[in-house]
């Protein structure tokens, strides 16, 4: 079993022990895959891997310059009831960047990866992070070894973006969308993760999600808020309809709301939808399918 101390996590957690348990608004991916029986594997030719996945941008036109020392921070929670546990923030870059690219997206970089050692990619597996631990503050105010992922808990996720700033030629790279993104398959870094072959609905939740950055004196700033809680999407839409590859799916706003105390979580939690004005705030979107 791998260790890893967060003290930042154990304050927090400590704080939050200590609050009454509210709902929050958090991001909702939510997909139903065509059939789940049908995944494959990109290692066996008899049983060649069925490309399932949506791609939803839920921010255009960001024109957001990558300076070094940004990366990419977010919170995740996999359902119990989802089907797999895999689910990322994705981005749109202006140009293939210049350091371990395969094309101009966020997920195709090999050198997109988390503190966890996990690729960026929406196809990652966060079951494989189940057999390590991490400390939190437990109920009873004294640390406690968890695993780094389970169901039904959030964890975060930091994506050093510095390699991704220049192309191939020395000019800065943009970032020109924002996806959250659910897929089956990996076909840059060869990895797979396929669903139950019963449970046809992948859900994926987010908070926290911004592009961060340290100042002079080592603070941590935010560059660019991406969402951290407001009612709507980035795109000023309530919910936005997606269709994937082999795969339908909707990003809303839910109020999500945990079971228990941070600390002695039991993995489940509730979640509702939200919705404000007197427009629909609906939208639809076409997938941008990895490659």
């Amino acid at each position: 079993m791998h260790r890893s101390v967060t003290w930042g996590a154990v304050l927090a957690l400590a704080g939050a022990i200590m609050s009454p348990l509210r709902a929050e608004p958090v991001l909702q991916l939510r997909t139903t895959l065509d059939d789940p029986k049908a995944c494959g594997s990109q290692f066996d030719s008899a049983n060649p891997n069925v490309s399932a996945n949506t791609y939803a941008t839920i921010a255009s036109d960001v024109n957001y310059t990558i300076e070094a020392g940004d990366y990419l921070e977010y919170d995740v929670l996999i359902p119990a009831e989802s089907t797999f546990a895999a689910g990322s923030v994705d981005f749109n870059l202006s140009a293939a960047p210049k350091a371990g690219n395969n094309g101009a997206t966020l997920r195709d970089s090999f050198v997109a990866i988390d503190q966890w050692g996990l690729f960026a990619h929406p196809a990652s597996n966060y079951a494989t992070l189940s057999t390590r631990t991490t400390q939190v503050c437990g109920p009873d105010g004294k640390a406690q070894d968890v695993p780094v992922f389970q169901r039904g808990q959030w964890f975060t996720r930091r994506i050093d973006l510095s390699p991704l700033r220049v192309d191939a030629d020395g000019n800065p790279i943009s970032i020109s969308g924002i996806m959250l993104a659910i897929d089956e398959h990996n076909t840059t870094m060869l990895q797979d993760v396929c669903p139950d072959p019963n449970n046809p609905t992948a859900i994926a939740l987010f908070r926290n999600v911004n592009i961060k950055n340290r100042d002079a004196a080592g603070k941590e700033v935010v560059k660019r808020a991406i969402f951290n809680g407001e009612a709507k999407l980035p795109s000023g839409e309530a919910t936005l309809d997606v269709t994937g590859d082999k795969a339908i799916g909707q990003v809303s706003v839910i109020d999500y709301k945990p079971a228990t105390t941070p600390g002695n979580d039991t993995g489940t939690g509730t979640g509702t939808g939200t919705g404000t004005g007197t427009g629909t705030g609906t939208g639809t979107g076409t997938t941008n399918p990895a490659p």
